[in-house]
């Protein structure tokens, strides 16, 4: 408790985010709150087209997913998302991209051109022209450490450069260490550090607590 007012203490905020602080330093007495720190990064090629990343697993195809391939992703016990959430996201201008092993998907990724829209956090902000979020990557167990996951995103990275979207966005749990190491060897880099603040399940808030671009 005392290490957390420490750290909001040493943020500087608007009177409202001001307030809104107190509310948590207080509601946590009560535990009334929920708490929960992420990253916004940045993705992309950065100007490099020459990673070289390669799959430790052969022969493999990669492509687009399509509406009639959500009913296979949906079966799998490791899949993020219903078939009917999966439907409606491809309905929305989502896109997921996949990597086939023997005719079965075994990883993929998902990424939006419309908007950076993360439910869990209730974060969100309207995309440009030459930006796009990545979202809901995942790799079935029995393949990872296959350099897939990587492999993948590389080659969604150069799909998206086609399309002149060099800004990619990604949503990073703080102590999703991980991935958070996956992104670095991609090259990747935090911009923001946000707190989000849950109180009652009702309420929600995220506060900036680093601008990393500063």
């Amino acid at each position: 408790m005392n290490q957390l007012k420490e750290i909001l203490n040493k943020v500087k905020q608007s009177k409202r985010d001001g307030f809104i602080l107190n509310l948590i330093y207080a509601g946590l007495k009560k535990k009334k709150f929920e708490l929960s720190l992420f990253y916004l990064f940045k993705e992309g090629l950065f100007g490099n087209v020459d990673l070289d990343i390669q799959p430790k697993i052969q022969p493999i195809e990669v492509g687009h997913l399509t509406s009639t391939d959500m009913a296979s992703l949906a079966v799998k016990a490791e899949r993020d998302y219903s078939e009917e959430k999966m439907l409606q996201m491809l309905s929305d201008g989502c896109k997921c991209m996949g990597i086939k092993y023997k005719d079965k998907f075994i990883a993929w990724a998902w990424y939006n051109l419309r908007k950076c829209d993360n439910a869990v956090y209730s974060f969100s902000f309207e995309l440009k022209e030459n930006e796009a979020y990545l979202f809901g990557q995942r790799t079935l167990s029995a393949y990872r450490g296959r350099s897939l996951a990587p492999y993948l995103k590389y080659q969604i990275y150069k799909h998206l450069d086609d399309l002149g979207r060099t800004e990619l966005y990604a949503i990073v749990h703080f102590s999703n260490i991980p991935s958070i190491k996956f992104r670095r060897k991609l090259r990747a880099r935090p911009l923001k550090l946000f707190m989000n603040v849950k109180f009652l399940n009702i309420y929600n808030w995220n506060i900036l607590l680093k601008n990393y671009r500063n």
